[in-house]
């Protein structure tokens, strides 16, 4: 048969989602309620449901359909109130469109898949069918899929005659019309001469009766029977030998749909939840708390699942887990459904709001049982330690490396953020920076470091890329202020402290201001008159970490007043302290006037004091701790490593090596723990080497009287040279007692063993019994590590387990090694 081109206007509104609310007012019949105990669910009848919308046109040969599937608004959480149909279109990702004639030929849309299906995302899409032709039999057919797999009951079809191009056909697609297009499409197969003799308008009549459909498009409602449940089966069966208006419409009503006893569990006190199987018919089971009730005439199918949401204000959020995930429903059976609720994970308060690392904070919220991995709790990407105390409560400990920023909860797969954190502030600073100069990041760096300290207050923290930075003028001074942590060692793109390297990203802060000091050739260098006075002064409880300090006419570092600054893994070097009067004391480090410091890791290089104190001097000043210290080639008359004047409380020296310093007149260590009052205190080295120090006088006196005690273990002291004829010491002692334990001496120019104490050996001038002296930190360059010089050489047996152990005896060397068993005499642990 020759088929004519035609012109077709096709109007379509697509049931793809849930209905409207509807008045109590106009239910069925109190029939179809079903009555259950206070805190189980009530079923509602269907009610009617909002339909997607579209037009369909046909001019010539090319047809065009143009959909909207509007997402589908959440059910009313008052029960007087319902949406009652909810497809779940949220994961629709494709539409499956397509035109068949009654003579098997298909068209698909314009730029379709090998599917047949078309990409889809909410909102309005127009799909273009070209080179179609009239016929007695035209069925226009869509399905919603996620991908590739059909979302149940998403799928809409309608059936028309369209012969002629002389006069438009105008229909409606909606699931009313399905009934009579899968009837129709069934009777094709099996009879299409029978088909195409069908009248459509007595078709529509009949399927109007089964359903009972009233209401204006897209609002509709069917009392008797919805369409997804007709039993379309049958009705294409008979209508191969009768026609639509002598059937009975109540024949077609047979299908009782499926049961699923449904039980919810796992909600907190009133909370309650409404709970709906993915279908076209089946209403929403609403006020549904903990326990068992069923949902009725749920419509038949496979790769069903349920919908569950809140209903009411609940007490808290949660997350619903169904078993099964999936329903395959057959006629008349009864399935079973659980759905567990588990708090979601939220944080509702954090207290406090702000902190130093190490601060513990309380995080309040829910879903926490069942946290465990190493990111569980993290501050800005900084993970945590923490417990969690109960499924509303965490106790976290801010750690080190965190930054202004959200506190971030993971729980497996689940991670959320809480309200910003202020861990402390971080300001930037980068010599060659170009932005915007906040120090708010790398990129918008301070250029200057007096701006970042300016900026800075208490719990801040300023990083310093890699560079040169100098005061102002000659009495400028950068100052480290009260809490405020400054660290160098940036290279400018870290994200963490732990990241820095101070090693491969020297940050010097130079009083060289004329640029003329060279390579420090000579101490003391002739070109300081331009030079600041004092590089930094620390008078606050402050940090100072990771920089070098150089170039001071008169004082590298100057700390005074009671306070207890920390200064860690600093270089000083080149200060010289020779024509700015105050005594000409302290070049490296001035500590006085009740000054508390704790310094580490710290190393003293070429500093010149013109009267005390080349690395270090102290005067009435209080040292909590002095660990892991280096002083090399720092020159003074006297002190030329380390000067003390009259230290009111006790403090330790740890760790610390004192080797190749010139003292111009006497002394390289000097300590005068003079003291006048009625308290003891006490002065304790422990793990020290003094070696290849010269002298013109006394190469190292430990001096002091009144109340003042002197505790020495495991030093070592070798190689010394006293040029003026003097003789080296290690003590002279006028005060209440003077222990040495653990004493090694060798090749010293005039040595003396110390008086008192047990496991001192001297080792006389002859062979070396040291790895090389010549080269005190090793071929590494490296202090305390394995091979610096004064290690014990292999084979070497004076002074090998010829030390005692005992009270204040350190358990670990120099190099942090154990000492185990019969332990060695000096600062290093012999290793074979």
């Amino acid at each position: 048969m020759s088929k004519s081109l035609f012109a077709l206007s096709l109007t379509l509104s697509l049931t793809l989602v849930a209905c409207q609310t509807q008045p109590l007012g106009q239910q069925q019949s109190p029939t179809q309620a079903k009555t259950l105990s206070p805190d189980a669910a009530v079923h509602y009848p269907a009610r009617t449901k909002t339909e997607a919308t579209g037009a369909v046109k046909i001019i010539g040969q090319t047809l065009t359909l143009t959909l909207k599937l509007p997402q589908l608004p959440s059910p009313s959480h008052n029960h007087t109130d319902f949406a009652t149909q909810k497809l779940d279109l949220s994961t629709a990702t494709k539409l499956f469109a397509q035109v068949t004639d009654s003579h098997g030929e298909t068209y698909t849309p314009v730029g379709a898949d090998g599917n047949g299906a078309v990409n889809y995302s909410a909102g309005t899409i127009t799909l273009t069918f070209n080179n179609v032709v009239p016929d007695e039999l035209l069925f226009v057919e869509v399905q919603a899929k996620n991908g590739t797999t059909d979302i149940p009951q998403a799928d809409l079809a309608t059936v028309l005659k369209h012969t002629s191009s002389a006069s438009p056909v105008n229909t409606t697609l909606n699931f009313q019309t399905t009934v009579a297009a899968k009837a129709m499409k069934a009777l094709l197969t099996a009879d299409a001469t029978r088909a195409r003799s069908i009248n459509l308008t007595d078709l529509d009549t009949l399927t109007t009766s089964i359903t009972g459909v009233t209401g204006t498009s897209p609002n509709l409602t069917y009392p008797q029977k919805h369409p997804s449940l007709v039993n379309t089966a049958l009705l294409a069966t008979d209508l191969q030998t009768q026609l639509p208006n002598t059937l009975t419409a109540a024949d077609y009503r047979q299908n009782v749909g499926t049961t699923v006893n449904l039980t919810v569990s796992g909600l907190t006190g009133t909370d309650k939840v409404q709970v709906q199987i993915t279908d076209a018919a089946s209403a929403i089971q609403t006020n549904l708390g903990n326990g068992s009730t069923n949902l009725t005439g749920v419509t038949p199918g496979s790769g069903l699942s349920a919908i569950v949401t809140p209903f009411g204000t609940p007490s808290q959020s949660y997350t619903y887990t169904m078993n099964p995930t999936s329903l395959s429903l057959t006629e008349g059976n009864t399935n079973n459904l659980t759905v567990t609720a588990s708090p979601t994970l939220q944080v509702s308060n954090i207290t406090p709001s702000a902190g130093t690392p190490g601060t513990q904070i309380t995080i309040t919220g829910t879903g926490f049982n069942g946290i465990s991995a190493p990111n569980g709790v993290s501050f800005s990407g900084a993970n945590a330690s923490y417990v969690v105390n109960s499924d509303t409560q965490i106790t976290a400990t801010v750690p080190t490396a965190a930054i202004d920023g959200p506190i971030t909860i993971t729980k497996g797969a689940t991670s959320i953020d809480s309200t910003a954190f202020d861990a402390y502030r971080i300001i930037f600073v980068k010599a060659n920076a170009s932005g915007a100069n906040s120090g708010r990041s790398w990129a918008d760096a301070h250029p200057s470091l007096q701006s970042a300290i300016l900026a800075a207050v208490s719990n801040d923290q300023i990083w310093i890329a890699a560079g040169t930075y100098k005061p102002a003028t000659q009495n400028d001074s950068f100052n480290v202020n009260e809490g405020v942590k400054i660290y160098g060692g940036f290279a400018g793109n870290e994200t963490t402290l732990a990241a820095r390297n101070p090693a491969t990203n020297p940050v010097i802060l130079s009083g060289d201001l004329g640029n003329d000091d060279g390579s420090y050739t000579q101490v003391p260098f002739t070109t300081d008159t331009d030079n600041v006075n004092t590089i930094v002064i620390a008078d606050s409880d402050g940090t100072l970490d990771g920089v070098t300090v150089q170039g001071a006419r008169s004082c590298g570092l100057s700390v005074a007043g009671n306070h207890s600054p920390v200064l860690n893994n600093l270089i000083i070097k080149n200060n010289n302290r020779d024509r700015t009067g105050n005594g000409g004391r302290g070049a490296g480090i001035r500590f006085h006037n009740g000054a508390r410091p704790y310094l580490s890791n710290t190393v003293f290089s070429e500093n010149f004091a013109s009267q005390f104190g080349g690395g270090i001097y102290i005067s009435d000043s209080s040292p909590l701790l002095f660990e892991k210290l280096v002083f090399k080639k720092n020159k003074a008359p006297q002190g030329s490593a380390i000067d003390i004047q009259i230290v009111p409380q006790s403090f330790t020296i740890s760790r610390v090596v004192v080797v190749e310093n010139t003292a111009t007149d006497s002394m390289n260590f000097y300590a005068n723990l003079y003291n006048n009052s009625s308290t003891p205190i006490t002065l304790t080295l422990s793990n020290v080497l003094i070696a290849n120090n010269i002298s013109q006088g006394e190469d190292t006196r430990i001096a002091g009287d009144g109340y003042a005690t002197f505790v020495a273990n495991n030093v070592t002291v070798a190689n010394n040279t006293v040029e003026g004829g003097g003789f080296s010491t290690f003590s002279e002692f006028s005060g209440p007692s003077t222990v040495h334990n653990n004493f090694l001496i060798w090749k010293n120019a005039v040595a003396r063993t110390p008086d008192s104490g047990s496991g001192n050996i001297d080792l006389g001038t002859g062979g070396s019994p040291f790895l090389n002296p010549a080269d005190p930190d090793g071929a590494d360059n490296l202090w305390f590590t394995a091979d610096d010089g004064f290690n014990f050489a292999n084979g070497t047996v004076n002074g090998v387990n010829d030390g005692v152990t005992g009270t204040g005896i350190p358990a670990t060397d120099i190099v942090d090694r154990g000492r185990n068993g019969i332990i060695d005499s000096g600062a290093y642990e012999y290793t074979p």
